[in-house]
């Protein structure tokens, strides 16, 4: 096999395959970007409204309606989040209702009563915000099979050499020679 040959077989579907790569990498990094921003907005909005509660239901702070504003609006921005196919936060967005509802109806609530809906808030959100790091960390389902596929894309051409070479390796010599098998795959490059 000659150097041409190998460049035809072997150059153009790494080429290809550090394209495809690249262009993974670098989406899979934005999304990842995207993504991470999204839980650290996530968490600011939710600490944001349980302080806004506990301020409320311990009457500090004056006539609290900067505490409701910063409670409306965290909880505004939480709602928004929430994908409106999946209602992957809705158990979160119903105790955050529930607890204005309560808050309203009873301002002079004990801090007890509001730290207990606070810490199930808590829970039921670090459940769904470890979930979405995990994603992150992990990557997403198409990122992988992209990785996956441009692996593919560097490795297939030299899958006949290396059969070759572990048959050879074997003793299984009723396989053709190297030269052969790659020339059987490769155009004839003199036409």
């Amino acid at each position: 096999m000659n150097a041409t040959q190998f460049a035809l077989i072997g150059f153009g579907p790494i080429a290809t395959a550090l394209t495809i790569f690249g262009f993974v990498v670098v989406r899979g990094t934005k999304v990842s970007e995207f993504r991470q921003s999204w839980i650290n907005d996530q968490r600011t909005d939710l600490s944001k409204l349980l302080a806004a509660s506990r301020q409320l239901a311990r009457c500090t702070g004056g006539t609290g309606d900067a505490a409701w504003l910063a409670f409306d609006e965290a909880a505004t921005r939480i709602n928004l989040r929430e994908n409106p196919a999946k209602s992957e936060w809705k158990d979160v967005l119903d105790a955050i209702a529930a607890l204005r509802i309560d808050l309203r109806a009873q301002p002079r609530r004990a801090a007890f009563d509001v730290d207990v809906a606070a810490a199930d808030i808590e829970s039921k959100a670090r459940l769904l915000l470890k979930a979405e790091w995990k994603r992150v960390r992990f990557g997403e389902a198409g990122y992988k099979t992209l990785i996956l596929f441009a692996a593919l894309m560097v490795f297939w051409p030299i899958l006949p050499l290396v059969g070759y070479t572990l048959a050879h390796m074997f003793g299984l010599g009723h396989l053709l020679p190297a030269g052969l098998a790659l020339n059987a795959l490769l155009p004839d490059a003199t036409k």
